[in-house]
């Protein structure tokens, strides 16, 4: 018999963990069982929104405590105005093929028995899931300013691997002697090593941030100042709480996951504009640098060049095969610029769905007052 099982953070140790990673990896084959150990720190034993009463996860077991499901739990706290909100993010949900029957429903239902959290999130629900949580009360919340992704190639290995699964698509609709050269060329293709981007590089790192005026920021009190710079007024934000800041940006389990690092970009006469802040995220297949927000003062051309540089420079020093950038752009000539600058780019209509506890939030729409982030949790950051 299978049932569910409540998770706590005292209840965790390195053994459950290892079990838990593993299964992961079968259910996302291309994060390795040490990524997940990684967020598994990230998410449950360095998160300062963690107490020991909100629940870390839900799994099924049998009769032998074998696990045959996950779906994981990260607690974020917001703010709105001088309230603290409580916010619940459902991540990594994911159970073995051979599981039928009512069991799969009641997992999904665990996340919303929390008595005590004001804000359930699911920021990144495939079809199935998000017509689930539209039925129990979530909406969807769009974006206000037009989101894309945009991709950077850095090699042709990784152009190799891009053009296989392309064809691949197409394999199936060929017959004949044409669908034996369209299997070789997909063949030869999807064997091609992916060609990193060679090591040695001409200047040294501290000489490209003095190149391109950009200085790197760890110290949480300096960037609160520049991150809610241009933040909308009265909204409900990743948490204003200085601990919740620091463990995003410049936690040493952050820094293990992500690599992420914090750049404040300065003008010509010295003076601080904006900042980005970037990831090195590596898969099984693939090294990327992601550009997770540009937050600038004022955008202009001769800024996002040197941006851009900079993080062509970080990629090939540190062998990525390709850069992504999301970014939420209010300027309507920024996105231009980056939409002429960038051949490779993906708009995003919907940001996430969001359910709200009646009464907690009270004078206003919360659900028109909500901006996410792309730092908020599991929204492919943690």
């Amino acid at each position: 018999m299978i049932e569910i099982k409540t998770l706590y953070k005292k209840s965790i140790n390195g053994e459950l963990c290892n079990q838990l990673a593993e299964l992961l990896e079968e259910g996302f084959p291309e994060d390795s069982a040490r990524l997940w150990l990684l967020r598994f720190n990230l998410w449950w034993f360095s998160n300062p929104a963690l107490d020991e009463n909100t629940p870390i996860a839900w799994i099924l077991v049998d009769e032998n405590n074998a696990i045959s499901g996950f779906r994981g739990n990260i607690p974020v706290n917001y703010t709105y105005a001088d309230k603290r909100l409580k916010g619940s993010a459902s991540t990594s949900w994911y159970i073995k093929s051979e599981i039928r029957g009512d069991i799969r429903s009641q997992m999904f239902y665990k996340q919303l028995e929390q008595t005590d959290v004001d804000l359930f999130i699911a920021t990144t629900p495939i079809p199935p899931v998000k017509r689930r949580l539209l039925g129990v009360g979530f909406k969807e919340i769009k974006a206000r300013h037009p989101v894309r992704n945009y991709g950077i190639i850095t090699n042709f290995g990784l152009q190799c691997h891009q053009l296989s699964a392309v064809l691949s698509g197409t394999l199936s609709r060929k017959r004949g002697i044409s669908r034996i050269l369209l299997t070789f060329v997909v063949k030869m293709l999807h064997n091609c090593p992916v060609l990193h981007p060679r090591k040695s590089i001409k200047n040294s790192k501290d000489e490209m941030l003095s190149k391109y005026n950009i200085k790197e920021c760890d110290d949480v009190d300096v960037f609160m100042k520049y991150f809610y710079g241009d933040k909308i007024n009265n909204s409900i934000s990743i948490s204003r709480d200085k601990s919740n800041l620091e463990w995003l940006f410049f936690s040493d389990s952050v820094k293990a996951l992500l690599e992420r690092t914090v750049n404040l970009v300065h003008d010509d006469s010295g003076e601080i504009s904006g900042y980005f802040v970037y990831d090195i995220q590596e898969s099984k297949s693939i090294k990327s640098l992601r550009i997770r927000e540009i937050n600038l003062k004022k955008y202009n051309r001769e800024t996002i060049n040197r941006i851009l540089k900079y993080s062509k420079y970080l990629a090939k020093a540190n062998a990525c095969a390709k850069i992504y950038i999301t970014a939420i752009i209010s300027d309507n000539m920024l996105s231009a610029y980056f939409d002429r600058k960038i051949l490779l780019k993906i708009g995003v209509d919907n940001l996430g769905c969001i359910l709200f506890r009646d009464g907690c939030v009270n004078g206003i729409d919360p659900y028109v007052a909500f901006t996410p982030s792309d730092f908020d949790p599991d929204k492919g950051v943690i």
